[in-house]
């Protein structure tokens, strides 16, 4: 199964279960069995802090300058024990996600923070990358590095923290006019010489019978390492299943939220305007809409719910004062934001990354794109309540769950009768999101007028729910894939 985030590709390679089999998940779920006195902090200090700062500099140089054949290499030459030339993998994992910490939190990077593109690497690092710089600006970066773990891999951690920390390197470098090296002198004060290469360690990893202690890289504390990634873009963790089928992906291809993509490319262009929040300005309201499948319309003053039209009557449009007036729309939006099929400058928006979307496609790319807008209907009422003062009637975490019952409930039902219109329930907090995935016909009615979800478009919806399991625990541990 697939889940979708990041700039470079929506697939991950690797599931958490598969990555508990690789060797480094081995060594480190060995050491995390040894007791807490042989455990080290995974932050160094000293020559291991200066080795450490070499490595994120030297990778950042090195794919600032499109050498990724160089820094690949660098990376292969960092070894789970450190030596007199090379730091510990764990130790890379601890100053990097640290450093996130503190440089995406300081008042005068946070603006190069917002607008970080991420450096062109392998899908599942570049999708832990996109979590670790989530986290960061929450200063969660290291306390989520053991969630993040769990959903792409160590390996793919590990790089995604080389990828994080040079790809916002390079924004800060695009901020201020500066080089990447210069930026790099003033936030890795401490780097050393370059790394000296050597044979990656996959290929010859002994077995863990024969390792000594000394040989096992250093499970930081469990406490550290404890706290979920939040908020991360459309966290997910893949559902195993079959691959996806040739009916799936025409029924993938078929939902309003992926085929829109192509119109919206075409309609961006080479940029569009945007607001000062970098949403749709009330004019473009309507032709977005539109490529949903919704009918709407930017007003400066909305009218009384009772003389107000609806999304399905194109001859009396719901009018709307902003594009999130329309959850489906927003939801649709701030997707591609966050996956960066958008990419969203001040108050221009361009096209970054859709052409996995358009033309001839993966239908794990579509299954990922559509179990992220199903997922972000949920994770982002907890992002919404976390940003707000205001305590809700109902938890977040409560109204999320509940979608996430009523989803796994209608992927469990009868196949949607075709042309049957939704039917409205109460005007509770979940029957907003859910109604908003009926409106993009992810979901549907069957025969009893209960909720259901198409054949095609079963896994992409577990897929979500079990990725709110991953980052949400206590809220989604009653699902099972």
């Amino acid at each position: 199964m697939s889940a979708f985030y990041g700039t470079e590709s929506p697939l991950p390679t690797q599931s958490p279960a598969g990555d508990a089999r690789s060797a480094l998940g081995a060594m480190l779920q060995e050491q995390g069995e040894r007791p807490a006195r042989r455990r080290r902090s995974s932050v160094p200090v000293g020559r291991d802090l200066e080795l450490t700062q070499s490595v994120l500099k030297e990778f950042a140089q090195l794919t600032h300058q499109h050498r990724m054949s160089d820094a690949r290499e660098l990376l292969a030459s960092i070894h789970p024990e450190e030596d007199a030339e090379h730091p510990a993998l764990l130790h890379v994992l601890g100053a990097g996600t640290s450093a996130l910490d503190q440089w995406v939190t300081q008042p005068d990077l946070k603006a190069a923070a917002r607008n970080v593109k991420l450096v062109k690497w392998a899908k599942p690092a570049t999708k832990a990358a996109r979590d670790l710089l989530d986290a960061a600006r929450t200063g969660s970066a290291h306390d989520s590095l053991q969630a993040v773990a769990n959903v792409h891999g160590w390996d793919a951690a590990f790089e995604g923290v080389a990828v994080a920390t040079s790809s916002l390197l390079a924004a800060v470098a695009r901020k201020r006019g500066l080089s990447v090296e210069r930026v790099g002198e003033t936030l890795l004060p401490d780097a050393a010489a370059p790394i000296p290469r050597r044979a990656s360690w996959h290929a010859e990893a002994p077995s863990a019978e024969t390792r000594s202690a000394a040989d096992v890289a250093p499970q930081p504390p469990a406490a550290e390492l404890a706290t979920p990634a939040t908020p991360v873009e459309a966290a997910q963790a893949a559902v195993p299943g079959p691959a996806v089928g040739q009916e799936s992906a025409v029924d993938l291809a078929a939902t309003p939220v992926v085929a829109g993509i192509a119109a919206l490319a075409e309609w961006i262009g080479d940029g569009a305007t945007v607001t000062a929040s970098g949403q749709l300005r009330r004019a473009d309201i309507e032709p977005v809409a539109a490529m949903l499948g919704l009918h709407a319309r930017g007003v400066a003053k909305r009218p009384a719910d009772s003389e107000n039209g609806t999304l399905q009557d194109a001859s009396n449009p719901l009018q709307v004062r902003s594009a999130s007036d329309v959850a489906a729309l927003g939801l649709w939006w701030d997707v591609l934001v966050r996956g960066g099929v958008l990419d969203v400058v001040k108050t221009r928006v361009q096209v970054a990354a859709a052409d996995k979307y358009v033309g001839e496609t993966s239908a794990e790319d579509l299954e990922g794109f559509v179990a992220a807008y199903v997922l972000w209907s949920m994770n982002s009422l907890l992002e919404a309540e976390a940003a707000s003062a205001k305590k809700a009637a109902v938890p977040a975490a409560e109204v999320a769950a509940q979608v996430g019952h009523a989803l796994v409930a209608a992927a469990n039902a009868a196949t949607p009768v075709e042309g049957a219109r939704p039917v409205p329930d109460d005007a509770s907090p979940a029957s907003v999101v859910l109604s908003a995935l009926e409106d993009v016909q992810i979901l549907g009615r069957n025969a009893e007028g209960a909720l259901s979800v198409t054949l095609g478009l079963r896994n992409a919806v577990l897929n979500a729910v079990a990725g709110m399991k991953a980052y949400a625990p206590e809220t989604f541990g009653w699902f099972q894939a």
